[in-house]
């Protein structure tokens, strides 16, 4: 590994080009920069994929998705050199992958794995530059890529360059990990599971950023996942993968709409947000600020099911007054505490039940109520600014 002793705070001087018109040209059509074509992929009697067929395209983000043991990530090894297909050819951008040059064809592309897998003992500058010092760059080349790098990341150069991993949150640790990944200008970038060490936050904002980043470089990125809903958000198709065939590709919305199998249907619904909403049983989610009231032989009386307390008024007219003054919802019910004519939600129902609800009516808020009809507690259009 070649140290550099140069000033890591020193931004390298760079030349600055004239800008230049551009003519005005059509788009042309995305070349193809991975491809298999009959592709399988056999470990002793196991068959892991079965004659795979598929092209992506340049500058796109192509999601990798399916069960444990699908297939996915031994497709992404495929694509890398780090496995060779028993049968049939993986081409890379319209040349056939050549596997006696493995380790020259890898440097065409980034490769980012889940949990940064920065060592430790390296600066950041160091981690970045690895292949880069193992392919002879001048520690001037280095340094300023080091810098183009660390802009396009949102990282000051100057504050990360020296420090080591340890002194780097773990979102920052993934940064630098991107940072790597790209550090040799490839157009290809091939990650597994990148931000699954992450927490929800900040795997968030590194999404975003790397997001931002696919953008300005054109990358084509290849991304195996599990989490769907990251799936959804980052690409621009999901090819999804059964028992190592493929068993659908397509826009995220055309696999919501248009699921070709039982088991494309399956994998979305209980891999979904959604599902995640029905599995949220709606009493645990409601509030509890309620009064419920009802006449009685001697005026009304109202409850609250938050403080329980009770109030007796001997007239409508103060009964109108105290509602007008106080916070909550009010419910009318019958002497036995069920719910008198108005719309009900079921406490046992799903928060998914009730959202759907919501957003088909345009009441406000509903009484929720138990088996027997009694108010428990209320669910309003405010729910969904919790869950924004």
């Amino acid at each position: 590994m070649q140290f550099l002793t140069q000033d890591y705070t020193r931004n390298p001087v760079r030349p600055q080009d004239e800008p230049q018109t551009k003519e005005c040209v059509l788009p042309e059509t995305p070349s193809v920069a991975l491809e298999f074509r009959n592709v399988s992929k056999c470990f002793g009697s196991l068959k892991v994929l079965k004659n795979l067929n598929f092209a992506l395209n340049t500058g796109r983000i192509y999601s990798l998705i399916g069960e444990s043991g699908c297939g996915k990530t031994t497709a992404l090894r495929l694509m890398n050199g780090l496995e060779k297909p028993t049968e049939g050819e993986v081409l890379l951008n319209d040349s056939s992958f050549d596997y006696s040059q493995a380790v020259t064809q890898r440097r065409q592309m980034g490769y980012c794995l889940q949990g940064y897998t920065l060592f430790p003992h390296m600066t950041i500058l160091e981690n970045l530059s690895v292949i880069a010092s193992r392919s002879k760059w001048s520690e001037e080349k280095i340094l300023h890529r080091a810098h183009e790098v660390m802009a396009l990341l949102g990282l000051d150069a100057s504050e990360y360059l020296k420090k080591k991993p340890r002194q780097l949150s773990g979102g920052q640790q993934q940064r630098v990990g991107i940072g790597r990944a790209i550090f040799m200008n490839p157009k290809i970038l091939l990650m597994d599971e990148p931000f699954g060490a992450l927490d929800p936050i900040t795997r968030n904002e590194i999404q975003d950023v790397f997001i931002d980043l696919q953008k300005k470089l054109n990358l084509t990125v290849v991304l195996v996942t599990h989490d769907l809903a990251e799936a959804f958000k980052m690409s621009s198709e999901i090819l999804m993968f059964e028992k190592g065939h493929l068993a659908q590709r397509g826009r995220p919305n055309h696999l919501l709409m248009n699921p070709k199998t039982e088991y494309v249907a399956g994998f979305l619904k209980t891999n979904s947000p959604g599902h995640i909403l029905e599995e949220i049983p709606l009493f645990t989610v409601m509030f509890s600020n309620v009064w419920t009231f009802c006449n009685n032989a001697t005026g009304f009386m109202a409850y609250n099911l938050e403080s329980e307390e009770t109030r007796l008024f001997s007239s409508m007219d103060q009964f109108v007054e105290f509602k007008g003054q106080s916070s909550g919802l009010f419910f009318e019910t019958h002497q036995d505490g069920t719910l008198k004519k108005q719309k009900a939600l079921r406490g046992e129902k799903s928060l998914l039940d009730a959202l759907k609800v919501l957003v088909s009516n345009e009441e406000n808020y509903f009484p929720v109520v138990d088996k027997d009809n009694k108010v428990i507690g209320a669910f309003g259009k405010e729910a969904l600014n919790a869950l924004s």
